[in-house]
Order: structure tokens, then C-alpha cells, then sequence
């Protein structure tokens, strides 16, 4: 059961963080995945910045997050059950 919470808390992390990046780059006019895979035209170095350093960059932070919230649950659990 702790392995399933686990898993969920990390997909949730994951799509919170994605949402966001998405909502950014939709604010300030960057492109997204989605348009490089419906195989629009992406010309600007910044939309290229964005999407191969920038975004991957953002992704890569949920994991230290994750550990650290996951963590986090872990010790309060052992506490729980020590009790």
C-alpha cells in the first residue's frame, strides 16, 4: 500500500509541475510539446531553449522534490506505527 502512495504523490508532483510549465510558457508565448508534436513550425531559438533545457530542467526538479515529500510521509508513518 505505501509503494501505491508513493507512486501516486510522485505522478501527482509530476503533473502539478507539467501544468505549470505548460501554463508558463502559454503566458509568455513559448512554445509547448504539444506544438513540436502536431508538427507546427518552431523556429525561435528561445522556443528551442525552452523546450530542450528549460522545461527537462523543471521536470528534473520534481525528483528531488518527490524524495523529499516522499521522505517526508515516510517518517511520519514509521512514527504513526510505532505509536
Amino acid at each position: 500500500m505505501l509503494k501505491l502512495v508513493k507512486l501516486l504523490v510522485s505522478g501527482w508532483l509530476i503533473l502539478i509541475v507539467a501544468v505549470v510549465l505548460n501554463m508558463v510558457a502559454g503566458f509568455v508565448g513559448l512554445a509547448d510539446w504539444y506544438q513540436l508534436l502536431r508538427g507546427e513550425e518552431i523556429s525561435s531559438w528561445i522556443d528551442w531553449f525552452w523546450l530542450l533545457i528549460v522545461y527537462p530542467l523543471g521536470m528534473g526538479s520534481c525528483i528531488p522534490l518527490a524524495k523529499w515529500i516522499l521522505e517526508g510521509l515516510d517518517d511520519s508513518w514509521r512514527r504513526g506505527a510505532k505509536r
